[in-house]
């Protein structure tokens, strides 16, 4: 079984060398190896998601099907010398990175990028960093994604219907075309990420501002609400009709107590 999956997915990878590099060497072979089997498709679907299928269900949280891969098991594994199961040991830290990438799921930036601030938002300057400086393109549009799906349910929670519609219908007007999924779109990859992470950039600073004009959450939020966007500057007119209502249904609310 190993065997197959080094030939099939790694071979004259020189899996067995690298099995034995440890720290940023290590990071690089690994990251090196993830670009490539997410860039490489087998039928409509990525090499990525064919090798995390080896070990694991499409869900969070890298979970073990009914009927595990022998290698993952400890009885499959007792079966293996010191070099194979070092060399399985590489090849789970490259489907575990492809699993969460390829089903647009958040993992830890530390292990993976060496960033110590494992936060998905756009103020995490050091990923911001990485991903608009990487050479790894696919590693850093999925990312790009997988910041985007994070905010939307971050914003969906908080019913933030603005900024929801904006990062869901989000529109690139130099490509003429919606920014979808990272293994499906005509963006290059440099423009895609600086797409994702300009929208979500200027929602950021709309709230930074709103937080310098000392204005509440809620009042924002329903100043953008009337606004029909997410607006990159306030609207006099709007905030005061916004404040009225606030008011208004803030009396009425007392009144019903």
């Amino acid at each position: 079984m190993l065997a197959q999956i080094e030939k099939d997915f790694f071979k004259g990878a020189g899996l067995d060398k690298a099995s034995r590099l440890k720290g940023e060497g290590r990071r690089a072979f690994r990251l090196s190896q993830v670009e490539r089997l997410l860039t490489v498709k087998h039928g409509s679907s990525l090499l990525a998601i064919y090798l995390s299928d080896m070990f694991w269900t499409a869900d969070e949280g890298r979970r073990l099907p009914k009927n595990p891969n022998p290698l993952m098991t400890l009885t499959g594994q007792q079966t293996l010398t010191d070099n194979e199961m070092s060399r399985l040991r590489l090849i789970l830290e490259i489907a575990g990175l492809c699993h969460d990438l390829s089903l647009h799921f958040t993992f830890d930036l530390k292990e993976a990028f060496g960033i110590r601030k494992n936060d998905f938002w756009v103020s995490n300057k050091q990923l911001v960093e990485w991903l608009t400086t990487t050479p790894y393109e696919q590693i850093a549009m999925h990312t790009a994604y997988i910041m985007k799906k994070h905010a939307i349910g971050v914003y969906e929670y908080g019913h933030y219907l603005p900024a929801q519609d904006e990062l869901a219908e989000l529109f690139s007007t130099k490509y003429k075309c919606r920014v979808g999924r990272p293994d499906n779109t005509k963006i290059p990859p440099r423009d895609y990420v600086s797409t994702i992470l300009d929208s979500l950039l200027a929602i950021e600073r709309h709230w930074q501002r709103g937080r310098r004009l000392k204005l509440r959450p809620d009042l924002v939020i329903l100043h953008d609400e009337i606004y029909g966007v997410v607006p990159r500057q306030f609207d006099k007119g709007v905030l005061k009709a916004a404040q009225e209502l606030y008011d208004y249904m803030d009396s009425r609310l007392c009144q019903r107590c």
